[in-house]
């Protein structure tokens, strides 16, 4: 990979970065929000399957957005490394998805991921509560974003 798709990688991570931290109020219904670093995160390990690569960049987009939010640091750079390096893995192996497989790819991580999320920092919240209420409607209003996106930009 060159330098420039480094510089324009990072870029687009610390814009995303900025829109879901600041600017998340303008898309969130009912308080819920899609995790629009995710979708990249995961768009890029299907694009560029080195595990590694997947694994440092999730883990350096997640250190980057849990200090700046404060919540429970580590708790999204363990999230999104393990998404990213689970999806580049996956796509190694099996070389072509078909976009159903690319749509069960995305609705196993972004369930997993909200879950696991929404459990470390929602902890005080029932646990039934915290599933249904908040990390199930986080994980299909990603899944609406991500088909929107393959709509207007698929993934080949």
């Amino acid at each position: 990979m060159e330098i420039k798709s480094y510089i324009q990688n990072t870029f687009l991570i610390l814009l995303i970065i900025v829109i879901q931290v600041k600017l998340s109020h303008l898309y969130s219904i009912f308080s819920i929000k899609p995790d629009i670093l995710l979708v990249f995160l995961i768009r890029q390990s299907i694009k560029d399957p080195n595990p590694t690569r997947s694994l440092i960049r999730g883990f350096l987009a997640g250190m980057i957005i849990d200090l700046i939010i404060g919540d429970v640091i580590g708790a999204s750079s363990l999230i999104y490394s393990v998404a990213g390096f689970g999806v580049s893995y996956y796509k190694r192996k099996k070389g072509y998805l078909g976009l159903s497989n690319k749509f069960t790819l995305f609705s196993l991580v972004f369930t997993f991921s909200s879950l696991i999320f929404y459990l470390l920092t929602l902890s005080n919240l029932p646990l039934l509560k915290n599933i249904f209420l908040i990390a199930l409607p986080s994980a299909i209003y990603g899944l609406c974003v991500v088909w929107v996106l393959q709509i207007f930009k698929p993934l080949k």
